[in-house]
């Protein structure tokens, strides 16, 4: 018999998000738990998708100046 897949966390927090593991989504999660971490939850602050035009042009500027 297979095990049942656990359902799909849409957000992980930052110490499972470090080391690729599980997380159960949780407000604090049981792995933060059982290794008694700090269980933060932060955006990424990575974007998808492509740059806009506005704002490669506008980091082409920056990195000029510098």
């Amino acid at each position: 018999m297979r095990k049942r897949k656990q359902p799909y966390i849409g957000l992980a927090c930052t110490n499972c998000r470090k080391s690729h593991a599980r997380c159960s989504g949780n407000p604090i999660c049981e792995r933060c738990v059982n290794r008694n971490l700090i269980c933060e939850y932060k955006k990424s602050g990575r974007k998808r998708g492509p740059k806009s035009k506005k704002q490669s042009f506008e980091t082409m500027i920056d990195l000029k100046d510098s």
